[in-house]
């Protein structure tokens, strides 16, 4: 029986998930309120999602038939602007919730990345950004506040690869359960 445990949230208490009988169950303080029977859900996404506090987030969001959404990620709540990975546990579940939905009657569809509509979003705002940065650099120059474009360069350079690496794993794509994408688990 795979389980895994997390907190999303100064919001929530921390949640374990299993999977048993062919159904993922979860609750708080060992208790099970919520049961979904695997048959039920209808999309699996794979997800790399940082923050500013979590470079290193993952995500699985699961869609089951009544349209209702389950969100588990690869780091728990520990405080404000404190999170703890619990990657290991999360791949282990991720694989096990895998093996047993490619079981499942019928079996979901599972994608990775963000939707297509977001992905494009993204696109655009990390050109409008690009330009306002650019244009930005001209006027503090005009202005003589080279100091200014100097940190704001830094910035942008230390962030520079986080956004690299999540418009990469963020492109949508489609994948089989028995092939799941390494670019979307965490190390």
């Amino acid at each position: 029986m795979a389980h895994y445990s997390f907190r999303k949230s100064a919001l929530s208490d921390e949640e374990t998930y299993r999977l048993e009988n062919d159904a993922l169950v979860w609750g708080a303080n060992d208790t099970t309120s919520n049961h979904w029977p695997l048959r039920d859900i209808t999309t699996v996404n794979l997800r790399f999602d940082p923050t500013r506090f979590s470079r290193e987030r993952y995500k699985i969001v699961l869609h089951n038939k009544s349209g209702k959404k389950l969100t588990l990620s690869n780091m728990s709540y520990a405080g404000v602007g404190d999170f703890e990975s619990r990657s290991p546990a999360y791949k282990t579940f991720v694989r096990a919730l895998h093996a047993a939905l490619a079981q499942a009657t019928p079996s979901p569809r599972f994608f990775g990345g963000v939707s297509q509509t977001a992905y494009v979003f993204y696109w655009l705002l990390t050109i409008l950004t690009g330009v306002l940065v650019i244009v930005a650099s001209f006027a503090f120059i005009a202005v003589g506040l080279s100091l200014l474009i100097i940190v704001k360069l830094l910035l942008i350079a230390f962030y520079f690869p986080t956004l690299i690496a999540f418009m990469k794993r963020a492109k949508p794509f489609k994948y089989q359960p028995d092939h799941i994408p390494k670019n979307l688990l965490p190390r």
